[in-house]
């Protein structure tokens, strides 16, 4: 496949994912090489493709091509934890959380990352909940705190669940989440007033688009357009320096680490060599009389404390 016939089939395929049409860019992408395709953008565009029709396996094939190519985009590395834990494969994706924390410790979607793996794992709903608190006291959504409600509710801590409804529908007043924690809350306690007014006004409410907690690259993704193609390459542009500061400060780490090895290893041998010399058997230095003679330790023998002939006993 020549490069004027991939453009053609790349641009169909944005054709087809604008229309919603995942079967027929599917269909269009299996008949790409995309070992070629050295566009991270266009290989994370592609592996969501296979996402949206639940072909795990070949998302990931493609994630990790793009993750070859960009080993620090936390966008690949996101898509690949969500991926792994689709799959089942957890080991894998607490390797790859790892490594996006890493490059991303201050972004707070890592709090998203590890539910998603303890809730696969189906850790206890005290730790899932616990998570997510942790996720909304740095950043406030209302997806996540539905979830939290619903899930402190599961986990008979009711009156904690109703206390989450009431606070999101006292952050956000209108929007599907809003609507789905008022109808949770009529489970199991009366609306106050102005819940209830905006219960019975939800159909005339314009629905909002929902908050994005999650790094998306697009929903309906256009190569073709000037400005998507600008933002790509900022995007690689900001990864390829990302990725050279991280090779950079890797081999600063690596010589100061040398260093202190060296000095480490000449402590040791001086330690070895006075610890040696200690050891070392005492050369006998002779010592002096009042009046000024050698005393040997020969001679010492038959002498009294103070240097003086012994009397003998004859």
């Amino acid at each position: 496949m020549d490069k004027r016939e991939y453009q053609e089939k790349l641009q169909e395929i944005n054709r087809l994912i604008a229309a919603e049409d995942y079967e027929g860019a599917a269909q269009i992408a299996d008949s790409i090489d995309w070992k070629r395709v050295r566009n991270v953008q266009t290989l994370v565009m592609i592996s969501e493709v296979y996402e949206a029709l639940e072909r795990y396996d070949d998302s990931k094939v493609l994630l990790l091509r793009a993750y070859r190519r960009s080993p620090l985009g936390r966008t690949v590395l996101y898509r690949l934890v969500e991926c792994c834990i689709r799959l089942r494969q957890f080991d894998q994706a607490i390797e790859y959380y790892s490594e996006y924390v890493q490059a991303a410790p201050h972004d707070n979607n890592k709090y998203i990352l590890k539910y998603k793996i303890y809730r696969g794992r189906g850790a206890s709903l005290d730790e899932q909940i616990d998570i997510l608190k942790e996720y909304l006291d740095q950043e406030y959504n209302e997806k996540w705190a539905y979830e939290l409600a619903r899930l402190q509710i599961q986990a008979d801590r009711t009156q904690e669940g109703l206390a989450t409804c009431d606070d999101l529908v006292l952050w956000f007043h209108s929007g599907k989440y809003v609507i789905k924690a008022l109808e949770l809350k009529k489970k199991y306690a009366p609306l106050t007033p102005k819940q209830q007014e905006i219960y019975d006004n939800r159909f005339e409410t314009e629905e909002e688009p929902e908050t994005q907690a999650e790094p998306y690259l697009s929903e309906t993704p256009s190569l073709a357009k000037a400005e998507r193609a600008a933002a790509a390459q900022e995007e690689i542009k900001s990864e390829l320096a990302a990725d050279i500061s991280h090779t950079a400060r890797m081999e600063a780490t690596k010589v100061e680490l040398s260093r202190k090895a060296e000095e480490a290893q000449a402590q040791i041998e001086r330690k070895a060599e006075l610890s040696r010399e200690a050891l070392a058997p005492k050369k006998e230095v002779p010592g002096r009389t009042a009046s000024g003679k050698i005393i040997t330790p020969a001679r010492l023998a038959g002498k009294d404390a103070w240097g003086e002939e012994k009397a003998s006993d004859q």
